[in-house]
C-alpha cells in the first residue's frame, strides 16, 4: 500500500477533511494531492512496478537538490556524454523520454529519492 505524506513528512490517516469541508474515507490520489498530502518518495521509487509511469522533473530543481559542489560535478559528467546542451534546454527531464530513461533506470535507490522528494516539475 502507498504512503502518503504531508509537507511535515507525517502520514495521511483517515478521513481526509476537504476544503469544502466535506469528509472523505477513501480519497483518490488526485484528492489527496491537492489537500497537500503526496506520495512519500520511497514508495514511489522502491514500490513502483509500473515501468509505464512518466515521471517529470524539474532541471532548475534539479540543479538545486545537486547544490553547487554537486552541480559542478554533474554539469562536467553531463559535458562529458554530450548531454548538458540538452539539460540546459529542457525545462524538464521525463521518463517518458527514451534517452533520459536510460539515465533515470541507472540512478541510485537514493538519487531518484532525491528526484521524487525535490525535483518534481510542477508546470502543465
Amino acid at each position: 500500500m502507498s504512503t502518503y505524506i504531508d509537507n511535515k513528512g507525517n502520514p495521511f490517516t483517515p478521513p481526509l477533511v476537504l476544503k469544502n469541508g466535506s469528509v472523505c474515507w477513501n480519497p483518490t490520489p488526485k484528492m489527496l494531492n491537492e489537500n497537500g498530502f503526496h506520495l512519500d518518495a520511497k514508495d514511489e521509487v522502491v514500490n513502483n512496478t509500473d515501468q509505464n509511469t512518466i515521471y517529470k522533473f524539474d532541471c532548475y530543481k534539479v540543479m538545486e537538490a545537486l547544490g553547487r559542489e554537486g552541480w559542478i560535478i554533474k554539469c562536467a559528467e553531463l559535458k562529458e556524454v554530450g548531454l548538458y546542451e540538452y539539460f540546459m534546454r529542457a525545462p524538464y527531464l521525463s521518463t517518458g523520454d527514451p534517452l533520459f530513461k536510460a539515465v533515470y533506470d541507472a540512478l541510485s535507490i537514493e538519487e531518484k529519492q532525491i528526484l521524487h522528494q525535490n525535483c518534481k516539475y510542477e508546470g502543465y
